[in-house]
């Protein structure tokens, strides 16, 4: 079972992360898959990728399923270590306009 914390998101191996990630996502697409490579996908740069995977979560899983695997507060971690924090600021406020 994939979680948000993998080991691949945190060793910073975001491309290998975000090749496994999209494999996961065809084969069965969960709020665990699709919020893990939108972070990967921030992480690296890969702004559109990262915004449709948020998005996407969003649309088949509920807003609620992202605060239940504690979304909100990855993407504050982002904006605080400066990693991409227009973008992760605008994906938090999108999704969870209370920022949790």
């Amino acid at each position: 079972r994939l979680t948000l914390d993998g080991i691949s998101f945190w060793k910073r191996e975001n491309e290998d992360a975000i090749k496994h990630l999209r494999v996961a996502k065809a084969l069965q697409p969960t709020p665990e898959v699709l919020y893990q490579l939108g972070l990967a996908c921030l992480r690296s740069g890969q702004i559109d990728a990262a915004r449709s995977a948020y998005r996407e979560g969003v649309e088949l899983f509920g807003a609620n399923s992202g605060v239940v695997l504690r979304v909100p507060q990855y993407l504050q971690w982002c904006i605080q270590e400066d990693i991409y924090p227009e973008i992760a600021r605008e994906i938090l406020f999108q999704y969870w306009p209370d920022g949790r």
